[in-house]
C-alpha cells in the first residue's frame, strides 16, 4: 500500500506539451489512469474505473495512458475471463505511451492512479487494493466538495 504526494507543475506540463491536451486539464479534478492490458490487476479495475467515471464524470476528467496496444490474440483472453478491455473505457486514451508513463509514474507498478487538481500533481495511488480504492473516493470527494 503506497501513497505518495508532490506538487510538480512541471510534470504535468511536459506531458500535456507533448499530446496538446485540452486546457480543461489545468481546471479542477483530473484523474489519470495508468495501466496495461498485459496487468491481471489492471484488467480487473477497469469495472472500478468505469464506476469512477460514473461517479465522477460531470465534475472531474479523465484520461488513461497504456503502456502498448492490445493485441487481437489478447482480446479474446481478456473477453473470456469477463473483464472489458481498455478501448470500450468513454474517456480520453493514449496507447503506447511508455515514454510519458515513464515520466510520471511512482514506481515501475501497474496500475496507478494519480490525481491532478488545478494542473499540479496531488496524489498517486500505487496498486490495486481495496483500500487504495476507498482512499482515492475519499480523497476525490474531498477536493470536490
Amino acid at each position: 500500500f503506497f501513497i505518495f504526494s508532490c506538487s510538480s507543475r512541471k510534470k504535468l506540463h511536459s506531458f500535456t506539451n507533448e499530446l496538446s491536451l485540452d486546457s480543461n486539464f489545468y481546471k479542477g479534478v483530473t484523474i489519470v489512469f495508468i495501466s496495461s492490458d498485459n496487468c491481471g490487476y489492471c484488467l480487473k479495475d477497469i469495472n472500478y474505473n468505469l464506476s469512477l467515471y460514473d461517479k465522477y464524470k460531470d465534475k472531474a476528467n479523465f484520461i488513461s495512458f497504456y503502456d502498448t496496444d492490445v493485441k487481437e490474440s489478447k482480446r479474446e483472453d481478456i473477453k473470456k475471463l469477463g473483464y472489458g478491455t481498455s478501448e470500450n473505457l468513454p474517456w480520453l486514451k493514449f496507447y503506447s505511451s511508455q515514454d510519458i508513463i515513464n515520466k510520471i509514474w511512482i514506481k515501475k507498478l501497474y496500475p496507478q492512479t494519480h490525481v491532478y487538481i488545478g494542473g499540479i500533481h496531488k496524489k498517486a495511488f500505487v496498486g490495486s487494493s481495496e483500500r487504495n480504492k476507498n482512499d482515492l473516493i475519499l480523497f476525490v470527494d474531498r477536493h470536490l466538495n
